[in-house]
């Protein structure tokens, strides 16, 4: 599944509030959403996004376990559901022209093993905050 991203630029002014709220920035914000994604230790998610954006970005990603109530939003790398398991991720370019990404969530134990329970995420956030324009010299 691939998703274009949303500039927060393009959003209406409460849910840019609401993001400024978290990312007090000024840069532009990609916005990649997934939905219902069921899995066991790896999960990979395809975007549509250009190597220049990446390069000049740092990428978050928050997901909500289909476990927990509506409110309930974990970061990725981080602890999981009832601190069951860990989060991390890495991402690499799959596709050049057009560009796509990957980015793979896995999930393992504390010991370091892989955490095999099926998990589904309800809702992923990905935010690739781009710091400066690209042209800019630094």
């Amino acid at each position: 599944m691939s998703i274009q991203p949303i500039k927060i630029s393009q959003l209406d002014d409460d849910s840019k509030n609401a993001f400024l709220e978290l990312f007090p920035v000024n840069a532009d914000v990609y916005l990649f959403e997934f939905e219902n994604q069921t899995f066991t230790t790896i999960l990979s998610l395809v975007m549509n996004i250009s190597k220049a954006i990446i390069d000049s970005s740092v990428i978050f990603v928050f997901y909500h376990p289909s476990t927990e109530g509506v409110g309930a939003w974990y970061p990725c790398p981080g602890a999981g559901t009832s601190a069951t398991y860990i989060t991390h991720f890495y991402m690499s370019q799959t596709q050049v022209d057009p560009s796509q990404y990957t980015l793979i969530i896995r999930t393992r134990k504390w010991d370091g093993t892989l955490h095999t329970p099926t998990k589904t995420f309800d809702k992923i956030r990905i935010y690739a905050v781009q710091l400066f324009p690209l042209n800019e010299e630094l």
